[in-house]
């Protein structure tokens, strides 16, 4: 684009009167760069134009191109353009506008970074889904001061938002349930799901290589969306969801008190079909709205199936008969309907969270 605004500037200038040599020291350019582009015919002018109003147009579009490149590294030209079109209605391009600016892209993205991240995708619906964490403290519920713990859905075009929230700390079965509940609530998956470095996603990251939650990533693939995890410090990528969460801190739950837990929820659903339908303040849009007429038909059918149970098998640990199990040189008390039986158990944090192995339900924390 730089260079079709020097050729219109250099053709204005021309037009003026001005010498070559004028011309290219008003612009302080080469003298043959004049020459070059005061020599093109109308016709090459005009074709000019077109591939630069090209290049601009998937300009739009590079963070998504990054997206696919990273995804499928050797992916060609027309491919491209075909999962380009299968996302942005009415998207088209000639085969060597692609093939030049795909090649260009190759060559500037190290594709072989895994941690590489681009801006949010919030132009193209159905692509990116931001979540983070976020806990309050002191909620009043039945008289308590209790701490809330919830993640914050964000679909990056729409807007809309889902929260969800536990009196628990969130641990990996709870963390599952929770997008569950959020894919359902929407009507469908996005290509992808943004987060921090949570250990609930990321266990470690060595040389920029990530090691990932492995229970979580199986329902990933099984649910069939891409898990990114943002580098440490870079609110940019998540932008979206960050303000999400400060969002539900000082409305959902400011100077809110409830007579149960089950009030709370309630109050949450609730307040997500106002949240949902209000004018969003950055897009204008009304985000309920968006997520029906354009960005739903564009989400994938979330086709996990109820109570969706991990293949790869929890931590086991076998209870004595005084209904104790041990856990790094620790003893830990389970309900008496376990002693002498094996169970699950999962550390997370300073918790350790204990489950019955046939139904993968949560009997102690």
């Amino acid at each position: 684009m730089m260079e079709w605004n020097m050729i219109h500037q250099i053709k204005i200038l021309q037009s003026q009167g001005l010498t070559k040599r004028a011309i290219a020291q008003q612009l302080k350019i080469h003298r043959k760069t004049v020459d070059k582009y005061t020599q093109m015919s109308e016709e090459a002018i005009c074709k000019y134009k077109r591939d630069a109003d090209r290049v601009k147009k998937l300009d739009e579009y590079r963070a998504l191109m990054i997206y696919f490149l990273q995804k499928y590294p050797k992916i060609s030209a027309p491919r491209m353009t075909d999962k380009l079109a299968e996302k942005i209605d009415g998207f088209e391009c000639p085969g060597r506008s692609m093939r030049r600016y795909l090649g260009n892209l190759k060559r500037t993205v190290c594709t072989k970074q895994k941690r590489y991240y681009e801006p949010v995708i919030d132009m193209v619906a159905g692509i990116q889904c931001q979540i983070d964490a976020g806990e309050l403290r002191k909620v009043l519920i039945n008289g308590s001061e209790t701490t809330v713990y919830f993640l914050v859905f964000v679909l990056s075009f729409s807007r809309a938002m889902y929260v969800a929230a536990s009196l628990k700390p969130i641990n990996t079965n709870i963390f599952i349930r929770m997008h569950d509940v959020a894919f359902r609530y929407f009507g469908g998956i996005p290509e992808e799901c943004v987060y921090d470095q949570t250990k609930l996603v990321v266990i470690d990251e060595i040389a920029r290589e990530i090691t990932v939650n492995q229970r979580f990533n199986e329902y990933a693939t099984v649910a069939g969306f891409d898990i990114h995890s943002c580098r440490g410090y870079d609110p940019e990528s998540k932008g979206k969801v960050e303000a999400g969460v400060k969002y539900v801190k000082n409305n959902c739950f400011y100077a809110q008190e409830f007579d149960t837990e089950q009030a709370m929820y309630e109050y949450i659903e609730n307040w997500l079909t106002k949240a949902n339908n209000r004018i969003h303040g950055t897009t204008g849009k009304v985000p309920k709205e968006v997520l029906a007429n354009q960005e739903l038909k564009h989400l994938k059918a979330y086709l996990v199936p109820d109570g969706w149970k991990s293949s790869k098998p929890l931590l086991t640990r076998k209870a004595d008969k005084t209904s104790l199990i041990s856990w790094n040189g620790n003893k830990y008390s389970i309900p008496d309907s376990y002693q002498d039986s094996n169970v699950g158990i999962e550390p997370s944090g300073n918790h350790l969270y204990v489950y019955d192995l046939e139904t993968n339900s949560e009997i102690a924390q």
